[in-house]
Parts: C-alpha cells; structure tokens; sequence
C-alpha cells in the first residue's frame, strides 16, 4: 500500500513506509503547485537474467485534486535509496547505481555510493519519476581510463578485473566489461 505526502514549493522530503532510510528531497521551488509524492517498494519488472537489481522503489506524484500522473518536474529532486552490506551479499559496492527503468531495461544514472556500517545508500538526482531501483552495473558496465592507469572489475566475477598501469595509455580510452 503506497502513503502519499503532499509537498509544494517550498520543498520537502518523503521517507519509504518500508523503510524510513530510503527517501526522495524535492528542494524549494521545484514544483509551482502542490503534487501528492509517494515512494514504496516495487517489483522488479525486469525478465533480463543480466540486470542485477537489489531492491525496486515505484516513485510517482500526482496531482492531488485531479489525480494526474505526473511524470516530469520542474527541477532535480534528490533520491536516496538504502540497502544493507548484508542484502548486497556478493555484489560489489563501488558498483552499484540507481537506475530507472525505461519499459526495457535499467538505465543506470550518475550516483553516490556511501557506506556508514552495514548501512548502504546509493544517491542520484532526477527531473522525472518511475521505478528506480539500486542496480549493479553489469553488462556493458564502461569506465574511462587514462595515463593515469586505473581498474575496473567485472560484477559477476569479483576476481576478474582490467588493470591498466599508469604511462600504458596516452590518452584516455573507454574500457567495457560485458
């Protein structure tokens, strides 16, 4: 059962009923009426044995007194979602996202991972709403590494990993673990 919350321009924020760590910030002036927001576990509705999801979240709005949908908003709003070590199991931290789904697949977005004890929350901000889930970037999984040298590791196989020293490259190069 999904709680809605009100929030109007001066911003707010919404906590999962589920679980009061996973939430989303719409700062002050984002939206210029006043949308329902709610935010609550999902299923995953993705059929790909490759797309590694931890956890799916449905994030929505409405409008309160004519119950549209709402989709796009006026400005980037903040989510947070939470996991824990124990949850992740074997999947790798440092590659985890949030992601939304797009009617196909994952679509990992730029994020924040950080650890306070067994705690996990991945970051990201949005212009729009729909299911976003903490996904481990797999297939296709790319990384930019330049003069400097870096690695990379494979998701699926935590032993498995590109190591480029440092002075190999001359410029930077996009590296893929698929």
């Amino acid at each position: 059962t999904f709680k809605g919350k009100v929030i109007g321009v001066d911003g707010g924020e919404i906590a999962s009923i589920t679980d009061s760590k996973t939430k989303i910030v719409v700062p002050k002036n984002v939206l210029t009426e006043n949308r329902t927001f709610y935010l609550d576990l999902s299923t995953n509705p993705s059929t790909n044995a490759n797309e590694r999801v931890v956890l799916t979240y449905e994030i929505r709005a409405e409008n309160p007194t004519t119950k549209e949908n709402i989709t796009d908003l006026g400005g980037s709003i903040t989510i947070t979602l939470h996991t824990t070590l124990s949850q992740l199991g074997a999947v790798d931290s440092n590659m985890l996202a949030v992601g939304y789904w797009n009617g196909v697949s994952w679509v990992p977005q730029d994020s924040i991972v950080r650890i306070d004890g067994s705690d996990v929350y991945v970051d990201t901000t949005t212009t729009h709403l729909s299911k976003y889930a903490i996904i481990s970037k797999t297939s296709g999984y790319n990384k930019k590494i330049g003069k400097d040298g870096g690695e990379m590791n494979s998701t699926y196989d935590l032993k498995t990993k590109i190591v480029v020293p440092k002075n190999i490259l001359k410029e930077d190069k996009i590296f893929t673990i698929d």
